[in-house]
C-alpha cells in the first residue's frame, strides 16, 4: 500500500507496442515489481536486525545508547560532505548504510566482561589486550548475522564487516586488529573512526570530563597530523561543525 515507483517501458521504433509485445512487457514488469520488493522487504529485515542488535549494547551499558546515535550522525555528516568537497563518490544509498551499520561498531562489546567494560578509570595493559577484542568479536557476530539472514547479496553489506573489525585501524599501521596502513583501511571504517574518536572527546567519562569541540577538532587535527586518522574525514566533520552541535543538542547523555 505504498508506492515505491514505477516500471516505465519505452521504445525507439514507432508503435513499438502492439499486443504480443505488451503481453510480454507485463510479464517482464511482473518480475521486475518482485525484484523489487524482495529487494526491499531483505533491506527492511536487514535494518530491523541492526536496530535490534544495536540495542544489545543499550542493555549493557546505558552510557551508550546517545553515543551511537551521535556517531551515526556524524558518519553520515562526514560522508556527505565528502561527496560534495569531491573526495569520493557515494550514493544515497552507500550513505545511508554507513550512517545505518555505525552503531554496530562496537557490537563485540557484548562479548567484553562488566567488570572491563565498566571499569571507572583507565584500563590496565591486560585489560587492555582484552578490550581489543572487541573488534574480532564483533566481526564474528556480524558475520552469523549476515549468514543466518541471507544478507550476503546485499549491495555494501562488505561495509558492515570494515565497521565493526576495522574502526581501529590507523593511517600508520599503528591500530589493531591488522595493523592495516593508508589506504588499506576501508573508507567507512577511516570514517567511523573520526565519528567515534571526535564522540568519545567531547563526551564525559569516568576518567575525564567532555571536552569541547572546539578542542576536539584540534586534537583531531594532531592525530591527522600523526598520520592516524584520515586527514579528509576530519577536514569534512569540521565543515559541518555547525551540524555536528544540531546532533550533539538532540542526542545528549542524560
Amino acid at each position: 500500500d505504498v508506492l515505491l515507483g514505477f516500471v516505465f517501458f519505452n521504445s525507439q521504433q514507432t508503435n513499438y507496442f502492439q499486443p504480443a509485445i505488451l503481453d510480454q512487457v507485463s510479464l517482464f514488469a511482473h518480475f521486475l515489481v518482485q525484484m523489487v520488493l524482495n529487494h526491499q522487504n531483505t533491506l527492511r529485515t536487514l535494518v530491523a536486525s541492526l536496530r535490534i542488535t544495536g540495542k544489545m549494547m543499550h542493555y549493557k551499558d546505558p552510557e551508550t545508547c546517545n553515543h551511537l546515535e551521535r556517531m551515526a550522525h556524524f558518519s553520515q555528516l562526514i560522508a556527505q560532505q565528502m561527496v560534495a568537497q569531491g573526495d569520493v563518490f557515494f550514493d544515497d544509498e552507500e550513505i545511508d548504510h554507513i550512517f545505518r551499520f555505525a552503531p554496530l561498531h562496537d557490537i563485540g562489546k557484548v562479548g567484553i566482561p562488566d567488570d572491563i567494560l565498566q571499569k571507572q578509570g583507565r584500563l590496565d595493559i591486560n585489560e587492555w589486550q582484552v578490550m581489543k577484542t572487541h573488534s574480532g568479536i564483533g566481526r564474528a557476530i556480524v558475520d552469523q548475522l549476515i549468514d543466518e539472514f541471507g544478507f550476503a547479496s546485499l549491495p555494501d553489506i562488505e561495509v558492515l564487516r570494515h565497521v565493526t573489525e576495522l574502526h581501529h585501524e590507523k593511517i600508520d599501521g599503528s591500530g589493531y586488529p591488522h595493523g592495516l596502513q593508508g589506504e588499506e583501511v576501508p573508507l567507512a571504517a577511516r570514517i567511523i573512526s573520526v565519528s567515534d574518536i571526535f564522540d568519545a572527546l567531547t563526551s564525559k567519562r569516568p576518567y575525564k570530563e567532555a571536552w569541547s569541540n572546539q578542542a576536539a577538532f584540534e586534537e583531531l587535527g594532531e592525530m591527522v597530523a600523526k598520520n592516524l586518522l584520515d586527514q579528509n574525514c576530519v577536514a569534512a566533520l569540521k565543515q559541518r561543525a555547525e551540524e555536528v552541535g544540531t546532533v550533539q543538542a538532540l542526542f545528549r547523555d542524560p
